[in-house]
């Protein structure tokens, strides 16, 4: 691992550590100081949206290594992709609303979050050519059980009608990084198949949110800006890569 990354472990481990003590801090500041009047909400939450990576070492193509008798299980020599694929996410929250509207709450859920890079390039690991490419893409999905501490506002507009305006953070505990590649080679040979990819432990990231009620119904819409680099250990990657989650969801008030 170069000088650089460890540097930036170090600094991601100061920051997580800060943000944890700050964000505790202040939610017992909050439910201590307006412990008169409050009311708990209990919702389940559902929700998709447009997973991806940024940073210096995050791509849009890449080359893959495979070989076409199928002998040899391929990889991508760069899967963290700044195109999206499919993700979901389903999950159940918990918030304390004071007689003030401030919030205070905990959101518990499974994530499935995919990510895409087009493949450009293959290289036969049992002829040792370099093949020319007709289309191509690689998929890597991260599963994650994600921890959403959070404060927040809300506005009453109407009696039926109310806007949360929240702020928390993820801690995403990665569970799995799967990559699975499916591409066409000029002779039309078509080749799938899926590796395991190094995983982080936690993907940290700060997140904002919107959520738009009518009676028990929700409408969610929020960013998530990850500060973990999930290159650190790769090869030839001695830029950060992050991951990024813009999410729309739903939500339904239980009790």
């Amino acid at each position: 691992m170069s000088t650089l990354n460890k540097q930036l472990d170090y600094n991601f481990m100061r920051l997580l550590m800060k943000s944890v003590v700050i964000l505790t801090f202040i939610l017992n500041g909050i439910v201590t100081a307006f412990s008169y009047g409050q009311s708990t909400e209990i919702s389940a939450q559902a929700g998709s949206g447009l997973f991806s990576f940024g940073g210096g070492s995050a791509t849009k193509a890449s080359l893959i290594t495979v070989s076409f008798d199928g002998s040899i299980s391929g990889y991508t020599y760069n899967p963290y992709g700044r195109y999206s694929g499919f993700s979901y996410g389903f999950g159940a929250q918990v918030q304390r609303i004071t007689k003030s509207t401030f919030i205070a709450g905990l959101q518990v859920g499974y994530e499935s979050l995919s990510s895409k890079v087009k493949i450009v390039g293959a290289y036969d690991a049992t002829t040792y050519w370099a093949l020319p490419m007709d289309d191509g893409k690689t998929i890597l999905t991260n599963n994650f059980v994600n921890l959403n501490p959070f404060i927040g506002k809300r506005f009453e507009l109407k009696s039926n009608v109310k806007i949360d305006l929240k702020f928390g953070f993820d801690f995403g505990v990665c569970l799995s990084s799967t990559e699975k590649y499916d591409i066409t080679q000029a002779q039309d040979d078509h080749i799938t198949g899926s590796v395991s990819r190094n995983k982080p432990n936690l993907d940290f990231r700060p997140r904002i949110e919107m959520v738009n009620y009518y009676k028990q119904i929700g409408f969610s819409i929020g960013y998530s800006y990850g500060l973990t680099n999930y290159t650190s250990g790769l090869d030839g990657a001695d830029r950060v890569t992050q991951s990024r989650y813009f999410r729309l969801g739903l939500s339904y008030i239980i009790k």
